[in-house]
């Protein structure tokens, strides 16, 4: 999630050009889709692979850099070994108070809501806010979506909280997508006027 120059307590300040800088204090990574279990056994295991390989680095930047990290999906089928790593980032990192990472990981959002309705089913709770029981509980909805790839689709990503999130899109492959790519989309963001339906 990006917001314009709001709060009160500076978090990460990003300046766009000589006139714009942004404020970030959420950024939400898809890092795999639960249908993402429809690929090969062969591609799936260096995906894991690779997050046991780097998971140390990505530990001691996120305690450097005061990142907070909070796990967005299920943990059904995920092996014990990436459980403990999620686990274990998340409570290292629990009392950090800079910029919020989340992971979408094993994440689909239809499961997400799917889930949410049975919660309230089961508890028989009177509900007003759905989304009280879904992984972004107590996080705004992201106020810019960036999808990769040269895909037009969102692809099963916050379907419920991407209601007026504003979409970019780019042919830019997520390996190949840059620090420089990145103020270009927060400055066509800047640029947008928001009414939320007014």
């Amino acid at each position: 999630m990006v917001t314009k120059k709001e709060l009160t307590t500076p978090l990460a300040f990003l300046k766009i050009n000589n006139e714009e800088t942004i404020e970030l204090k959420y950024i939400t990574l898809y890092v795999f889709a639960v249908n993402n279990w429809k690929r090969s056994s062969l591609e799936i295991n260096a995906l894991f692979n690779f997050v046991k390989q780097t998971y140390n680095k990505f530990e001691n930047l996120s305690l450097k850099e005061n990142f907070k990290i909070k796990h967005f999906g299920s943990n059904k089928k995920l092996p014990k070994s990436i459980k403990k790593i999620i686990n274990d980032v998340q409570s290292k990192t629990e009392q950090n108070t800079g910029i919020q990472i989340n992971l979408a990981f094993n994440y689909s959002a239809r499961e997400e809501i799917i889930e949410a309705v049975k919660q309230i089913v089961v508890n028989k709770k009177k509900v007003n806010k759905l989304e009280t029981y879904l992984y972004s509980d107590g996080i705004p909805d992201p106020d810019l979506i960036i999808r990769t790839g040269g895909e037009l689709r969102m692809s099963d990503f916050l379907l419920w909280q991407s209601a007026y999130s504003e979409l970019i899109f780019t042919k830019k492959l997520w390996p190949d997508f840059k620090f420089n790519h990145l103020k270009i989309s927060l400055l066509k963001y800047l640029q947008r006027k928001r009414n939320y339906g007014k």
